[in-house]
């Protein structure tokens, strides 16, 4: 330890020594020699305790019985210079997390790892891992991190809960029902051998006059899968339920994060637009040239470079997508294709003179989402070819059209 001044603290570090292995004595020191050759050392600085977040979000800490607090950015890790020849205590808490968790460090620890409990605002426990370890031969390295990250990347708001519990799990709130949460959310399972399934829905803000249901539950384990997320109608309405097809894929996290198995919901289909066209979307059942504000409502727009996610308004009519071209004038809609194949096509479009304009429409698959990627068909020849090398003029048209 080193002190400044008595009236303050002193500073405390570990020094780890390693003699390294040159220069080689045999050869620095010749026969008869008298001389001593001071060998090479690594002499390394460390602190005592250095705590690393492997959380999405800010941690905050704090010593007890001490001023020693503080907080550590996402992914980022801070030095602690206190004494670890006696026993101390840490703890630890989130925002909208006012319950503490508390890891208590005897002297001369060794490796170890353990959970805390900490709570939310309403109570709703969330458990969090912690795994301790020793380097250089007293350096202590605490890393604080989530079994679980929920990222939704649905473009929905979604809510979540274990299967069996009556209340969502901890750190959702209001404003989760309204509206997407961008950060990840951080959850757990109170038991390791408990249950480990999920079930999930949609926020009551998307459709407020329906109720929203939980979906068919799923199991944490590494791979993909789809569900169907449902909104019954009110009574009095005739329609049928909305439903949204939502992609799973479970994966654990890369790197220093392998410890966390990352969730991530993301939708069914996703459109991109690398055209230089301002394109518009519509399901084929409300792709019409009459002005319908009920059909406009589910119509969806992408500028050039642009991407957005793509939920069928009515699961229960022809699942067929249209598009239109908005920056030329009087494009019709064009014929409706399937987006659930891998497949890739061209497409025309025509404006009111009935002059064609051809894009590119390629479909893959991402884990469990379609991505549906709009181009320009200029680089590629056209798909149809007519050479008339008879002695007559000849018409030619689509039978039906």
């Amino acid at each position: 330890q080193h002190a400044v001044s008595p009236k303050t603290p002193p500073y405390r570090f570990c020094v780890a020594v390693r003699r390294l292995g040159f220069p080689q004595e045999a050869l620095a020191i010749g026969p008869g020699s008298k001389a001593w050759v001071q060998p090479a050392h690594l002499i390394t600085f460390l602190p005592p305790v250095t705590l690393i977040n492997l959380l999405p979000c800010q941690l905050q800490f704090s010593l007890q019985g001490t001023s020693n607090n503080g907080e550590v950015k996402p992914g980022s890790e801070t030095p602690l210079l206190i004494d670890t020849s006696a026993l101390y205590v840490l703890d630890f808490y989130l925002e909208n997390f006012p319950g503490i968790g508390s890891l208590i460090m005897q002297p001369g620890t060794s490796a170890f790892e353990a959970r805390i409990k900490l709570s939310d605002n309403k109570s709703r426990p969330l458990y969090l891992n912690i795994k301790v370890s020793v380097r250089y031969g007293g350096s202590v390295f605490i890393t604080v991190f989530a079994p679980y990250w929920i990222v939704n990347k649905t473009g929905l708001p979604m809510l979540f809960k274990q299967e069996g519990d009556k209340i969502e799990s901890a750190g959702q709130y209001e404003e989760h029902e309204l509206a997407r949460m961008m950060a990840p959310l951080l959850f757990s399972f109170p038991e390791r051998d408990s249950n480990l399934s999920l079930v999930a829905r949609v926020g009551i803000g998307l459709n407020p006059e329906g109720k929203p249901r939980w979906c068919k539950h799923f199991y944490v384990q590494t791979g993909c899968t789809v569900r169907r997320l449902r909104v019954q109608p009110p009574s009095h309405d005739k329609r049928p339920e909305w439903v949204y097809i939502v992609g799973i894929d479970v994966r654990p996290g890369k790197g220093r994060y392998r410890l966390t198995t990352i969730i991530t919901f993301s939708p069914r289909f996703q459109i991109y637009n690398q055209s230089r066209h301002k394109i518009q979307f519509s399901q084929h059942c409300f792709a019409t040239s009459f002005q319908d504000p009920g059909a406009e409502k589910t119509f969806l727009t992408a500028h050039t470079n642009s991407s957005l996610a793509f939920h069928w308004p009515r699961l229960d009519m022809d699942q067929l997508l249209c598009m239109r071209l908005l920056d030329i004038p009087g494009s019709q809609w064009s014929g409706g294709f399937l987006i659930e194949n891998v497949d890739s096509f061209q497409l025309s479009t025509r404006d009111s003179q009935g002059r064609a304009r051809f894009l590119r429409v390629e479909i893959s698959l991402y884990f469990s989402t379609y991505c549906v990627v709009i181009s320009s068909a200029d680089n590629f020849p056209p798909p149809f070819r007519v050479d008339n090398f008879s002695e007559v003029p000849i018409t030619f048209y689509q039978t039906g059209v």
